[in-house]
């Protein structure tokens, strides 16, 4: 029969297998998360964010543009689908983000619109 303070020791053990072993999962995942590889795609899928009350884009939605751009002009797809909803400042974020992504250059018949994007709550809600 094993004692106490050999049960001890072999939890113990086993526990900093366990802690090993999920630490070395945690930093694959998250090295793998930060050498994203871009592949070719049939179509961009470029999620709204805030349009400001003026007009202009936020940042958060401009770097997603960009990016989208920097791709698209590199050949990884022929189609970007920008998608937003109209947001608590009244604006409507896929027709302001193609027209942004229209005055870069894209062809208007290389930019789809989904102006039925949602927020969070209103998703959550249905």
């Amino acid at each position: 029969m094993v004692d106490g303070m050999t049960r001890a020791r072999l939890l113990l053990r086993i526990a900093r297998i366990v802690l090993l072993c999920v630490t070395i999962a945690a930093g694959l995942l998250a090295g793998d998360g930060l050498t994203d590889e871009p592949g070719r795609a049939d179509v961009a899928l470029v999620p709204g964010n805030t349009v400001n009350p003026e007009g202009s884009l936020s940042g958060r939605v401009r770097a997603r543009l960009d990016e989208a751009l920097r791709l698209y002009r590199s050949g990884y797809f022929p189609l970007i689908v920008v998608s937003g909803g109209i947001g608590r400042e009244e604006r409507n974020e896929a027709t302001a983000m193609a027209h942004y992504l229209a005055d870069s250059g894209v062809p208007r018949e290389r930019i789809i619109l989904d102006n039925a994007g949602m927020t969070h709550r209103q998703a959550r809600a249905t």
